[in-house]
């Protein structure tokens, strides 16, 4: 056993403790808050999917779509008691497959969808870290991966990866297609995009970063490889099919978005000082993580950091910021998929050499993530 253990390389070996370590301290906070909360608990949470708090604690809010998806397919009229606190004729057409699908096909392999959807986002959970890992050691050196995997899994919302959310898949489907990019395979990046954008819409926003690095890249010329792209906004037209054939809407996807979920455009500076001003703690911490989230974006535009990782901030982070009210509120999720940030402060601090600012990010990163994980056991975190 210890032979085997000694041939596993040492950035998994590195990798699976920091899983580990913090998986375990992030379950017994999200039991423990469960006791300490009791009264909110016992009067407002309803997402109870699993007899096993340990498990239970890693799904609320949209996990229960992702489950009734996996469980009963996709229908234009909610029709199981999966999905809670829902509200104006809202149904799971507006959750993309890609996730739900491999949920149900390990579901049914073990007889239990929760678990199935646990086990798969802390597998992509792992997978991404590797990558990422991958990404960063080959581009700014061993100790920037070692460093840039530690405030991953420290990270204030990286909790979120290892529930029942498709953060985790799709910010691995993201990684692998900023990976091939890098190195100029074009036909990988594609078809791992096509796969994003089967996964969530946002997958769509690699599409423009992608096409912008390769034409810089070939000096504005357009060859044969190009068609490739066309492949990543097939993920989503792909659903678009299925519904028209399915439900007989080709657009029932962006109706439901729309008219039910009430995803539309807004104006970012209004939204974000309107939950300044609204006397809502919930809403003001939303808005105060979005703000330093853009002073973190600003500071990578002007950072040393490869073009392809600015872009990619700068879509991903405002993108969502625009996208609405609903959007915005579930920022501190969907943020999480925002990877050049962890990049850009690791190699910020082996630049500098300087452990006691790492040391304070990661107390602090991990603090917050703590509290964090504690509020969404109990199902107060609405991200």
């Amino acid at each position: 056993m210890r032979s085997i253990f000694r041939k596993i390389p040492s950035e998994i070996k590195y990798i699976l403790v920091l899983f580990t370590v913090t998986r375990i301290i992030l379950t017994f906070s999200g039991v423990y808050s469960r006791h300490v909360f009791k009264n909110i608990y016992d009067t407002w949470y309803e997402w109870n999917y699993s007899k096993y708090a340990v498990l239970d604690i890693w799904s609320a809010w949209d996990s229960g779509w992702y489950l009734d998806i996996a469980e009963n397919g996709y229908s234009p009229i909610l029709q199981s008691d999966l999905p809670k606190r829902t509200c104006c004729g809202q149904s799971n057409i507006v959750f993309l497959p890609l996730y739900p699908m491999t949920i149900k096909i390990l579901g049914l392999i073990i007889n239990d969808y929760h678990s199935a959807g646990i086990v798969l986002s802390n597998f992509y959970l792992l997978l991404s870290a590797l990558i990422l890992h991958k990404i960063v050691k080959d581009e700014f050196g061993k100790k920037t991966g070692e460093v840039a995997v530690l405030l991953f899994f420290t990270f204030p919302t990286s909790f979120i990866l290892s529930s029942i959310f498709s953060e985790s898949l799709i910010l691995l489907l993201l990684l692998l297609c900023i990976y091939f990019a890098r190195q100029e395979k074009w036909a990988m990046a594609s078809i791992f995009g096509f796969f994003a954008t089967f996964t969530k819409i946002t997958g769509l926003l690699v599409l423009p970063i992608l096409i912008w690095e390769y034409l810089l890249k070939n000096r504005f010329q357009m060859k044969k490889d190009f068609v490739y792209f066309l492949l990543i906004p097939l993920g989503l037209i792909i659903f678009m099919l299925f519904t028209y054939v399915k439900f007989g809407n080709f657009w029932a996807y962006f109706n439901v978005r729309r008219y039910a979920w009430n995803i539309v455009p807004e104006n970012s500076i209004e939204v974000l000082v309107g939950f300044l001003n609204s006397g809502n703690s919930a809403l003001k911490f939303i808005s105060y993580y979005a703000i330093t989230s853009l002073v973190l974006m600003v500071a990578i535009l002007f950072s040393n950091l490869p073009r392809i990782y600015k872009n990619f901030t700068l879509l991903f982070t405002v993108f969502p910021l625009i996208s609405g009210r609903e959007v915005v509120i579930g920022y501190p999720r969907v943020s999480v998929i925002i990877f050049p940030i962890v990049i850009f402060l690791a190699s910020v601090i082996t630049t500098k050499r300087s452990a006691r600012f790492l040391t304070s990010l990661i107390i602090i990163f991990f603090t917050l993530q703590l509290l964090f994980i504690s509020q969404f056991s109990i199902g107060l975190l609405f991200i």
